[in-house]
C-alpha cells in the first residue's frame, strides 16, 4: 500500500512567525518543556513511540480537514462556517507541532508514515455535493473528533507529567470544539436536506460506527493493563482505552445522532 512520509521540520524562512501565531492561538503560551522527569530510557522511548502515532493522526486530520474547508466553500456556506472550519484547519497544524515537540523531548524523532489512501477525502463531482459533504462532516467531525475529545479527555485525567498533561489539555479543548462544530454543520445541512439524502446518511451510520469501533479498538499486541510510569506521559491501558471509546459512543455520539433525527441506537445495535 502507497504511504507518504512526514517529517514535521521548520522551513527556516520568515514564515516560521506565522507558524507561531498559529501554535498560540491567540490563548496559548509556549510549551515547557523542562518539567520532563528522568523516566527509564524503556520508558521514554515507547512514549515517544506514543507520540509518533498520535502526531501522524494529527496529520492526516490537518489533510482531510483541509479537503474538507475547500468542499464548504464550494457549497457556499455561510461566512462563520468557512471561518470555524478555519480554526478547524489551524488547530490540526497546531496539534501536529505540539505532538512532534512531544517526540522530540523524549528524545525521538517526530517523523512517520500515513498510508496515501487514507490521507484524501473521496468526492464524485458527478453527485450532488451535499450528501458527499454530509458524510464526510459526520464521519471526521461528528464521530471522529468527538470520540477523540473523549479519548484525549480520558488520557489527560492520568497524565501525570506537566507538559504532557499541558498538551493533552490543549488538544482536548481543541477537539471538544471540532466535535460541537461538527453537529452544529450537520444540523445546518440536515435543514435543506431532502428525505432521500437524509435516508442516504442514516443508511451510512452503521458502517461509519462499526469502522469508527474497528480503528478505536484494535490494539495489536498491546498490553491490557498499563505500568504508571507509561501513563504518566500521556498513555492509556488497553481496558482504560476501550472503556472511554464506549462512554464516549453511550453518552457523546448516540445522544446527539437521536436529537438530529437520526436512528442513532438503531445503527450502533446494528454495526
Amino acid at each position: 500500500m502507497a504511504t507518504f512520509d512526514v517529517h514535521v521540520r521548520p522551513s527556516g524562512t520568515s514564515l516560521a512567525a506565522a507558524h507561531q501565531e498559529i501554535l498560540a492561538g491567540g490563548r496559548w503560551q509556549p510549551i515547557d518543556w523542562s518539567g520532563i522527569g528522568p523516566f527509564p530510557e524503556p520508558v521514554r522511548l515507547a512514549g515517544a513511540a506514543s507520540w509518533t502515532r498520535r502526531m501522524v493522526d494529527e496529520y492526516r486530520s490537518t489533510t482531510l480537514f483541509s479537503q474538507l474547508q475547500t468542499l464548504l466553500l464550494l457549497a457556499n456556506l455561510p461566512l462563520d462556517v468557512m471561518g470555524a472550519m478555519a480554526r478547524v484547519v489551524a488547530d490540526e497544524v497546531r496539534h501536529v507541532q505540539l505532538c512532534a515537540d512531544a517526540v522530540t523531548a523524549l528524545g525521538g524523532a517526530p517523523s512517520g508514515a500515513i498510508e496515501a489512501e487514507s490521507a484524501y477525502l473521496l468526492v464524485d463531482p458527478a453527485a450532488g455535493m451535499r450528501p458527499q459533504l454530509l458524510a464526510a462532516a459526520m464521519n471526521l467531525l461528528c464521530l471522529g473528533e468527538t470520540v477523540s475529545a473523549r479519548l484525549i479527555g480520558a488520557t489527560h485525567q492520568g497524565t501525570r507529567c506537566a507538559p504532557f498533561k499541558e498538551v493533552l489539555r490543549r488538544l482536548h479543548a481543541d477537539e471538544v470544539f471540532h466535535g460541537e462544530f461538527g453537529w452544529q454543520l450537520v444540523g445546518l445541512l440536515l435543514v435543506d436536506a431532502s428525505p432521500e439524502e437524509r435516508a442516504a446518511l442514516a443508511a451510512m451510520l452503521p458502517t461509519s460506527l462499526r469502522q469508527l469501533e474497528a480503528v478505536c479498538t484494535t490494539y495489536g499486541d498491546a498490553p491490557e493493563e498499563l505500568a504508571e510510569a507509561d501513563r504518566a506521559l500521556g498513555s492509556l491501558s488497553v481496558r482504560e482505552h476501550r472503556e472511554a471509546f464506549h462512554r464516549a459512543v453511550d453518552e457523546a455520539v448516540l445522544p446527539r445522532l437521536e436529537a438530529l433525527g437520526l436512528p442513532g441506537r438503531e445503527a450502533w445495535a446494528g454495526r
